[in-house]
């Protein structure tokens, strides 16, 4: 009986030692990764999310020395989405490559309730608008309410642009 106790022991030793190891060794590669992300000049930690900030950083350099308006939330550039709606799809890395990636190509305002994009199409064709809708959203394009919508798996809106300028605005209809 003491044998099989001993090797129990045993057994029990090194399964603990290989899991404390692994665990270690995961440990490990995820702090060396965030510790590099931490001295990569292109990242700044802010509460334990991470942004890419501008590239100019004697701009925000001087917008933290001198300044006290909104101007370091312009020169951030978040990599996270404050909200997405809810599908299996919907993560962060989606969010920075379908929306984040693709909003250099349009000129954003807001006038009112409504969110405006305009941009320029050298042909008519489909196109993916880099917002989300939501259950509520409005959406019109030059002019015409858009009631038929295709939209992807982030609820992108997938638009059929006209050659040259177009607008399209967003509205989020509040519920009652």
């Amino acid at each position: 009986m003491k044998k099989k106790d001993k090797l129990t022991d045993v057994l029990i030793i090194v399964g603990l030692v290989l899991t404390f190891s692994q665990n270690l060794s995961v440990n490990y590669a995820i702090n060396r990764q965030r510790t590099l992300e931490f001295l990569d000049p292109n990242y700044v930690v802010i509460i334990q999310r991470y942004s890419k900030i501008t590239k100019h950083r004697k701009k925000l350099q001087h917008i933290l020395c001198y300044t006290n308006n909104d101007s370091l939330f312009k020169a951030g550039n978040h990599t996270e989405s404050d909200y997405l709606p809810y599908t299996k799809h919907a993560s962060n890395v989606t969010y920075q490559k379908k929306i984040l990636d693709q909003a250099k190509h349009y000129h954003y305002h807001v006038k009112g309730n409504k969110l405006f994009l305009t941009w320029n199409s050298k042909k008519a064709k489909m196109k993916m608008l880099p917002i989300v809708m939501y259950h509520q959203s409005r959406l019109t394009l030059n002019g015409k309410l858009q009631t038929k919508l295709k939209q992807n798996t982030i609820t992108q809106p997938i638009v059929k642009a006209k050659k040259g300028r177009n607008i399209a605005s967003l509205q989020f209809i509040t519920p009652i």
